[in-house]
Protein backbone atom coordinates (compact mmCIF):
# COMPACT_ATOMS: atom_id res chain seq x y z
CA UNK A 1 0.00 0.00 0.00
CA UNK A 2 1.01 3.47 -0.28
CA UNK A 3 0.89 6.18 1.98
CA UNK A 4 -1.31 8.33 0.20
CA UNK A 5 -2.24 11.62 2.38
CA UNK A 6 -0.86 12.50 6.09
CA UNK A 7 -3.23 14.20 8.29
CA UNK A 8 -2.46 16.73 11.24
CA UNK A 9 -2.61 14.68 14.01
CA UNK A 10 -5.93 14.90 16.02
CA UNK A 11 -4.69 13.50 19.36
CA UNK A 12 -1.82 13.90 21.96
CA UNK A 13 -1.37 10.40 22.20
CA UNK A 14 -1.20 9.59 18.29
CA UNK A 15 1.65 9.35 16.02
CA UNK A 16 0.16 9.07 12.69
CA UNK A 17 -2.87 9.11 10.92
CA UNK A 18 -3.60 9.46 6.87
CA UNK A 19 -4.86 7.41 4.36
CA UNK A 20 -3.30 4.11 2.66
CA UNK A 21 -3.99 3.50 -1.14
CA UNK A 22 -3.62 0.64 -3.53
CA UNK A 23 -5.18 -0.29 -6.65
CA UNK A 24 -8.47 -1.48 -4.86
CA UNK A 25 -8.96 1.86 -2.85
CA UNK A 26 -8.04 4.06 -0.08
CA UNK A 27 -8.30 3.08 3.52
CA UNK A 28 -7.60 5.58 6.85
CA UNK A 29 -4.50 4.25 9.16
CA UNK A 30 -3.29 5.33 12.67
CA UNK A 31 -0.11 4.88 14.38
CA UNK A 32 -0.29 5.56 18.18
CA UNK A 33 2.58 6.55 19.79
CA UNK A 34 4.63 3.84 21.44
CA UNK A 35 8.43 2.71 22.01
CA UNK A 36 10.10 1.64 19.02
CA UNK A 37 7.55 2.89 16.70
CA UNK A 38 8.15 4.99 13.18
CA UNK A 39 5.75 7.10 11.04
CA UNK A 40 5.43 6.31 7.62
CA UNK A 41 7.32 8.75 4.89
CA UNK A 42 4.31 10.56 2.49
CA UNK A 43 4.47 8.74 -1.37
CA UNK A 44 6.36 5.42 0.17
CA UNK A 45 4.99 1.72 -0.46
CA UNK A 46 4.92 -0.71 2.01
CA UNK A 47 3.76 -4.26 2.78
CA UNK A 48 1.82 -4.09 5.68
CA UNK A 49 0.99 -7.89 7.20
CA UNK A 50 -1.63 -8.58 10.49
CA UNK A 51 -3.01 -5.04 11.00
CA UNK A 52 -5.74 -4.37 13.17
CA UNK A 53 -8.89 -4.01 11.20
CA UNK A 54 -11.12 -1.10 13.33
CA UNK A 55 -14.80 0.20 12.70
CA UNK A 56 -16.50 3.71 13.97
CA UNK A 57 -19.84 4.68 12.39
CA UNK A 58 -19.37 2.32 9.62
CA UNK A 59 -16.23 3.48 8.35
CA UNK A 60 -13.16 0.90 8.93
CA UNK A 61 -9.31 2.21 9.57
CA UNK A 62 -6.06 0.18 9.57
CA UNK A 63 -4.52 0.16 13.24
CA UNK A 64 -0.84 -0.60 12.52
CA UNK A 65 0.25 -0.57 15.90
CA UNK A 66 -0.04 -4.41 15.47
CA UNK A 67 1.20 -4.41 12.45
CA UNK A 68 3.97 -5.55 10.78
CA UNK A 69 5.42 -3.23 8.26
CA UNK A 70 8.38 -3.18 5.41
CA UNK A 71 8.96 -0.66 3.27
CA UNK A 72 9.14 -1.70 -0.59
CA UNK A 73 11.10 0.46 -3.67
CA UNK A 74 9.36 1.71 -6.65
CA UNK A 75 5.81 3.01 -7.18
CA UNK A 76 2.19 1.47 -7.20
CA UNK A 77 -1.03 3.11 -8.85
CA UNK A 78 -3.78 4.12 -6.56
CA UNK A 79 -7.14 3.96 -7.67
CA UNK A 80 -9.17 7.23 -6.26
CA UNK A 81 -12.39 9.14 -6.70
CA UNK A 82 -11.42 11.87 -9.66
CA UNK A 83 -14.17 14.45 -8.60
CA UNK A 84 -14.76 17.51 -10.27
CA UNK A 85 -17.13 20.37 -7.85
CA UNK A 86 -18.46 23.65 -8.61
CA UNK A 87 -19.98 26.19 -6.26
CA UNK A 88 -19.09 29.11 -3.80
CA UNK A 89 -16.62 29.44 -1.23
CA UNK A 90 -18.78 29.58 2.28
CA UNK A 91 -15.76 29.23 4.82
CA UNK A 92 -12.29 28.93 5.10
CA UNK A 93 -11.31 27.00 8.12
CA UNK A 94 -8.72 27.68 10.87
CA UNK A 95 -5.36 26.24 9.92
CA UNK A 96 -5.41 27.87 6.45
CA UNK A 97 -3.08 30.91 5.02
CA UNK A 98 0.71 30.14 5.94
CA UNK A 99 1.75 27.10 7.68
CA UNK A 100 5.04 25.87 9.51
CA UNK A 101 6.23 22.40 8.13
CA UNK A 102 8.44 19.88 10.11
CA UNK A 103 11.76 20.10 8.00
CA UNK A 104 13.14 16.67 9.14
CA UNK A 105 13.63 14.56 5.77
CA UNK A 106 10.01 12.62 5.53
CA UNK A 107 7.78 14.06 8.23
CA UNK A 108 6.83 17.53 6.38
CA UNK A 109 3.81 17.02 8.91
CA UNK A 110 1.77 21.09 10.24
CA UNK A 111 3.61 22.25 13.40
CA UNK A 112 2.08 24.35 15.88
CA UNK A 113 1.97 28.24 16.31
CA UNK A 114 5.12 26.80 18.80
CA UNK A 115 6.95 25.26 15.99
CA UNK A 116 6.24 21.70 17.92
CA UNK A 117 6.15 18.46 15.35
CA UNK A 118 4.20 15.89 17.32
CA UNK A 119 7.26 13.19 16.21
CA UNK A 120 10.15 15.25 16.07
CA UNK A 121 8.99 17.95 19.22
CA UNK A 122 10.66 22.00 18.32
CA UNK A 123 11.49 22.59 14.87
CA UNK A 124 13.17 26.02 14.96
CA UNK A 125 14.40 25.79 11.40
CA UNK A 126 11.04 24.91 10.09
CA UNK A 127 9.41 25.60 6.12
CA UNK A 128 7.12 27.72 5.21
CA UNK A 129 3.85 26.42 3.00
CA UNK A 130 0.38 27.45 2.06
CA UNK A 131 -2.91 25.92 2.46
CA UNK A 132 -6.47 26.60 2.29
CA UNK A 133 -9.00 24.05 3.97
CA UNK A 134 -12.81 25.03 3.61
CA UNK A 135 -16.30 24.45 1.98
CA UNK A 136 -17.61 24.66 -1.46
CA UNK A 137 -21.42 24.93 -1.60
CA UNK A 138 -22.98 24.16 -5.13
CA UNK A 139 -26.65 24.70 -4.21
CA UNK A 140 -27.26 21.19 -3.18
CA UNK A 141 -24.29 19.81 -1.29
CA UNK A 142 -21.38 21.18 1.20
CA UNK A 143 -18.12 19.54 -0.01
CA UNK A 144 -14.48 19.57 2.07
CA UNK A 145 -12.06 21.02 0.21
CA UNK A 146 -8.22 21.06 0.48
CA UNK A 147 -6.23 23.41 -1.73
CA UNK A 148 -2.42 23.33 -1.38
CA UNK A 149 0.29 25.66 -2.45
CA UNK A 150 0.47 26.00 -6.26
CA UNK A 151 -3.82 26.24 -6.09
CA UNK A 152 -3.57 28.85 -3.39
CA UNK A 153 -1.01 30.79 -5.02
CA UNK A 154 -3.12 31.02 -8.26
CA UNK A 155 -6.65 30.97 -6.54
CA UNK A 156 -5.17 34.08 -4.55
CA UNK A 157 -2.55 35.87 -6.32
CA UNK A 158 -0.34 35.37 -3.01
CA UNK A 159 3.15 33.64 -3.26
CA UNK A 160 4.21 32.22 -0.66
CA UNK A 161 7.18 34.64 -0.63
CA UNK A 162 4.44 37.04 -0.38
CA UNK A 163 2.75 35.08 2.43
CA UNK A 164 6.53 34.77 4.48
CA UNK A 165 7.33 38.41 3.86
CA UNK A 166 3.29 39.41 5.56
CA UNK A 167 4.12 36.78 8.48
CA UNK A 168 7.33 37.78 9.36
CA UNK A 169 6.60 41.99 9.30
CA UNK A 170 3.15 42.87 9.72
CA UNK A 171 2.11 42.81 13.82
CA UNK A 172 -0.87 39.99 13.08
CA UNK A 173 1.67 37.82 11.91
CA UNK A 174 0.24 34.97 9.66
CA UNK A 175 -3.19 35.68 10.84
CA UNK A 176 -2.94 38.87 8.30
CA UNK A 177 -2.04 35.70 5.84
CA UNK A 178 -5.53 33.93 7.01
CA UNK A 179 -7.25 37.03 6.77
CA UNK A 180 -6.12 38.61 3.62
CA UNK A 181 -6.35 35.04 1.72
CA UNK A 182 -10.15 34.31 3.08
CA UNK A 183 -11.29 37.85 2.06
CA UNK A 184 -9.62 36.72 -1.56
CA UNK A 185 -11.79 33.38 -1.82
CA UNK A 186 -14.37 33.29 0.39
CA UNK A 187 -18.01 33.55 -1.98
CA UNK A 188 -16.08 33.02 -4.77
CA UNK A 189 -17.74 30.31 -7.23
CA UNK A 190 -14.88 28.07 -8.46
CA UNK A 191 -14.52 24.53 -9.58
CA UNK A 192 -12.03 22.28 -8.54
CA UNK A 193 -10.75 19.39 -10.00
CA UNK A 194 -8.97 16.59 -7.69
CA UNK A 195 -9.79 13.32 -6.20
CA UNK A 196 -12.33 12.91 -3.03
CA UNK A 197 -10.84 11.05 -0.38
CA UNK A 198 -12.82 10.64 2.61
CA UNK A 199 -15.42 12.82 1.54
CA UNK A 200 -12.57 16.16 1.64
CA UNK A 201 -11.70 16.91 -2.00
CA UNK A 202 -7.97 16.94 -2.69
CA UNK A 203 -7.81 19.94 -5.07
CA UNK A 204 -4.94 20.22 -7.50
CA UNK A 205 -6.68 22.48 -10.38
CA UNK A 206 -9.62 24.97 -9.36
CA UNK A 207 -10.64 27.88 -12.37
CA UNK A 208 -13.58 30.42 -11.70
CA UNK A 209 -16.51 30.03 -12.64
CA UNK A 210 -18.20 31.54 -15.66
CA UNK A 211 -21.79 32.36 -15.63
CA UNK A 212 -23.98 32.77 -19.07
CA UNK A 213 -26.16 36.10 -19.22
CA UNK A 214 -28.70 34.25 -21.26
CA UNK A 215 -28.84 31.24 -18.65
CA UNK A 216 -28.68 33.64 -15.92
CA UNK A 217 -31.19 35.90 -17.53
CA UNK A 218 -33.59 32.54 -17.50
CA UNK A 219 -33.07 31.56 -13.87
CA UNK A 220 -33.89 35.14 -12.89
CA UNK A 221 -37.25 35.18 -15.03
CA UNK A 222 -38.28 31.52 -13.18
CA UNK A 223 -37.43 32.82 -9.90
CA UNK A 224 -39.18 35.88 -10.38
CA UNK A 225 -36.80 38.38 -10.24
CA UNK A 226 -35.32 41.22 -12.67
CA UNK A 227 -33.75 40.27 -15.50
Amino acid sequence: AKVVQEWDASHERMLQSGLLGDETGTIKFVIWKEPGKESLAPGSVYNIFYAQVDEYNGRLSLNLNTAMVMQEEGDIAVSGGEAAVSGAIVHVAPGSGIIKRCPVEGCNRALSRQNYCPVHEIQPKFTYDLRIKGWLDDGEKTHSILLQRDVVESLTGISLAAAQEIAENNPLGMDEVFLQMRDKVLGRYITCHGREIENRVIVNKCEPVTFESEKHTALLNRAGGAS
